[in-house]
């Protein structure tokens, strides 16, 4: 099945007519996908006969056309599998698969009428129905078109759990401005709560974006101004360090650099944008005059933390989050007294 969504859809006894308009893939863009694909590799390969009559094809020039049209998609289409289809013993190969695929049916699955919010709800449950879907997963669904339609400004790079460098720069192997996208979304959370965040199911629920706050967060203006803040802070840092780069994109990080920014914001600030752009201004200042984040005593005091007693991402947030604090504050403190404070109500 492929499930898809529109708004330019009537419906006349019993028989569905189409205005122009453009359609949403909810659920089955892979598959959607991968069907074009065999189209084009099934196109693209001629046979040739060897002296036994038996057909082959030259895989490696097949393989290169393919590249040269950006056909491959890691996760949706892999060489094994252009070779495995290429490979006339296999059951399934390029000279069948038009005639396997005639024999299926292929149901559609039409919505229409849905508002946004509605439609990050189909998705959910659509993935979810299929396999277990990750909290990040999730995450990505939820907020993924709130931040396409406002635009994503060019010099940052959102990278989703799907894509192929995922973990090199989940690890930190990235370049200034690429971020994992869950983790800044959980940043955007945590500067909204004033304290650290983290990706948990409790925040999936039916309400998870009030009226209000969409108002004030969740347009162009703000969107870009936290993309922009974010992206001059790995900037910064990394510029003075290029181990900051892996520190910063971890999700500990930015959630609790950004929930003590938005505790010195004042909750009922009427121009919240002015206030988020001040201070953090005024943690670039104050970074520069207290020896930024101090990583080595940072991972001292990491190193010694020990699973076995504490959930260590929590412990690694709320002591970010302390230490940022008290930078914003101008009453700078240790990563030994960060880590070891203790966890307000």
């Amino acid at each position: 099945p492929l499930t898809l969504t529109t708004d330019c859809v009537e419906e006349n006894d019993h028989t569905l007519s189409f205005n122009d308009g453009t359609f949403g893939i909810l659920d089955g863009l892979q598959r959607t996908y991968r069907l074009w694909a065999y189209k084009q590799i099934a196109d693209l390969s001629s046979p040739t006969t060897d002296i036994f009559g038996e057909q082959t094809y030259n895989i490696s020039n097949i393989i290169s056309q393919i590249k040269e049209r950006d056909i491959l998609i890691p996760g949706v289409i892999s060489v094994k599998q252009i070779k495995d289809l290429l490979d006339v013993r296999n059951e399934i190969n390029v000279s069948n698969i038009k005639y396997i695929y005639e024999s299926f049916n292929v149901y559609i699955y039409l919505w229409s009428g849905l508002n946004e919010d509605e439609i990050v709800k189909k998705m959910l449950i659509l993935n979810a129905g299929q396999r277990k879907v990750s909290i990040s997963h999730q995450y990505e669904l939820m907020f993924l078109r709130i931040f396409s339609k406002n635009g994503i400004p060019d010099k940052i790079k959102l990278v989703r759990e799907k894509d192929s460098e995922y973990g090199i720069v989940r690890n930190g192997n990235r370049v200034v401005g690429q971020f994992i996208f869950s983790s800044v979304v959980i940043g955007l959370q945590s500067l909204i709560n004033g304290k650290p965040m983290r990706l948990s199911p409790e925040y999936l629920e039916d309400d998870y974006i009030s009226e209000d706050i969409t108002m004030i967060f969740f347009n162009q203006p703000f969107l870009n101004e936290y993309l922009n803040q974010l992206y001059k802070l790995d900037n910064m840092l990394s510029s003075y360090n290029e181990d900051y780069k892996r520190w910063l994109v971890k999700d500990t990080t930015i959630s609790g650099i950004m929930g003590a920014v938005g505790f010195m914001v004042k909750p009922d600030s009427i121009d919240y944008l002015t206030e988020f752009t001040t201070n953090i201004s005024r943690l670039h200042v104050a970074l520069k005059k207290y020896n930024y984040f101090a990583l080595k005593g940072f991972y001292n005091e990491y190193d010694n933390l020990s699973s076995s007693k504490i959930n260590i991402g929590d412990k690694v947030r709320d002591a970010i989050y302390e230490y940022t604090k008290a930078i914003l504050s101008n009453s700078p403190i240790t990563w030994n007294v960060a880590f070891n404070s203790k966890k307000e109500a």
